[in-house]
């Protein structure tokens, strides 16, 4: 009877037994479920994430690529406008570079909005990225000081400099298009990743730069040398031919330069090289070429320009010279006077090295006939060559 009512109380427990494993078989499969869901979720997103970086990496190497082939601040601010807005969700930027005196920080660089930085330069002091040497964010999450430059009420920016070699280029600038969409620590990676290739090809191009000017100007005068000369002038010919235009040349000659070495010394010598050079570059314009081809000989290239306007400024430029004031070692050197050949394209010669030594012979006539003057050469149309003052 004691193991029938124990058989009995068994089967008695049956439904509670078969309640709870159902119970626990339906928990356990909403559980793994669950647990699924949050793997599958966990999974996606991390697919997500690696998919972004990796989009990411692509398009920094694609950028720095593109940057490395850049050869003008042109070409970075094309890149830049390509590539920055889709790593950055931004709405403007602006590069400023710092000038060679040290004083000021020019816009060189622009993408994006026009209203965003609004201005040509700015103190260096004005950026507290430039103080800090470092990421400077301001924004209305921040509770950093505001850069004087950014002269909007409410904005969302960030502040980078720009470094290369420990040396401080310039700033990038980059402004969000919302004004509460915080910078997170990814965005700030990959804004500082900009500004380091960018710095990088700045530098690049600045050393090119240098180079450039280093192989084709005179250290002495800053003007063009003879090298420059002899790959430009052929170019200046073919473009007059294209646009039915005239070409000037001028050959300068300073006038007794060996007698003022002799009286003053070579320093004052090259104190009167300098001077000479420095009236040369501002009496050309943009399009004229002037180069120093020899120890006091010059040339003069005037695009665009007939003989009745290379008389007056021929003219005008040895009135200049005449009032050039030379001091040296406390010295005031004798008045400088030059002597000027001047041969025409296509008037004289279609080609630059006739065009050379014609105006060679015109200055040697000038030089000969007395200094301090202007010698043109042409031919007469019986087809004799002539030189007149």
């Amino acid at each position: 009877m004691e193991q029938q009512e124990i058989v009995n109380q068994r089967y008695n427990y049956l439904p509670a037994y078969f309640l709870l494993f159902l119970c626990t078989s339906i928990g356990g499969y909403f559980c793994v479920s669950w647990l699924n869901g949050q793997l599958t979720l966990r999974y996606y997103r991390l697919k997500a994430r690696i998919k972004k970086q990796t989009t990411e990496l692509l398009l920094l190497q694609e950028f720095g690529t593109l940057l490395t082939l850049s050869k003008s601040i042109k070409d970075i601010e094309q890149v830049l406008a390509k590539f920055a807005p889709m790593l950055l969700d931004h709405d403007a930027g602006v590069i400023s570079i710092i000038r060679s005196s040290r004083n000021l920080a020019e816009i060189k660089i622009k993408w994006g909005s026009e209203a965003f930085l609004n201005m040509p330069h700015y103190s260096l002091d004005a950026c507290w990225a430039l103080r800090k040497g470092y990421t400077h964010p301001q924004g209305p999450y921040d509770k950093l000081i505001k850069c004087q430059h950014d002269v909007i009420d409410v904005s969302n920016i960030i502040c980078i400099p720009l470094v290369s070699q420990g040396e401080t280029l310039g700033v990038m600038h980059v402004s969000r298009n919302h004004e509460m969409a915080e910078f997170d620590e990814n965005d700030r990676k990959i804004a500082i990743s900009l500004a380091e290739q960018v710095a990088l090809s700045i530098a690049n191009l600045q050393l090119r730069d240098n180079l450039r000017n280093q192989a084709i100007k005179d250290s002495l005068t800053g003007l063009y040398n003879r090298r420059y000369f002899t790959e430009t002038i052929e170019k200046e010919l073919v473009r007059a031919k294209v646009s039915n235009s005239q070409v000037a040349l001028l050959m300068l000659d300073i006038d007794h330069f060996k007698k003022l070495n002799d009286n003053f010394g070579h320093d004052a010598g090259d104190t009167a090289l300098q001077e000479f050079g420095r009236l040369l570059n501002t009496f050309t314009n943009n399009k004229d070429i002037a180069c120093r081809v020899g120890g006091e000989e010059f040339i003069l290239v005037l695009t665009d320009t007939n003989k009745d306007q290379a008389r007056i400024q021929c003219d005008n430029l040895l009135e200049q010279i005449r009032q050039l004031k030379v001091i040296s070692n406390g010295m005031n050197v004798d008045q400088m006077t030059a002597s000027i050949g001047c041969a025409f394209y296509p008037n004289d010669s279609l080609k630059a090295d006739t065009l050379v030594s014609l105006a060679d012979k015109a200055l040697y006539q000038a030089k000969n006939s007395g200094r301090d003057k202007v010698t043109f050469h042409h031919y007469d149309e019986a087809g004799y060559t002539l030189i007149h003052q």
